[in-house]
């Protein structure tokens, strides 16, 4: 498995011919405490799955203006 990242942070996975991404639509469930992960293959294009994960806020975070 290989992880595209720039920086500290992770935008994809690559494993086989899956790749999974990081999504920020609103669309697609994401906001605020919830991660989106969109998995797409590779040879078709076609997305394969979607998962949605709770990310837990951090102190630093919970006390910034929204």
């Amino acid at each position: 498995m290989i992880e595209l990242r720039c920086g500290g942070t992770m935008h994809g996975k690559l494993d086989h011919q899956l790749l999974e991404v990081k999504c920020g639509r609103r669309g697609c469930g994401a906001k605020r405490g919830v991660v989106v992960l969109h998995t797409f293959d590779l040879k078709t294009g076609e997305m394969v799955g979607t998962k949605r994960y709770a990310d837990p806020v951090r102190e630093e975070e919970s006390h910034a203006p929204r």
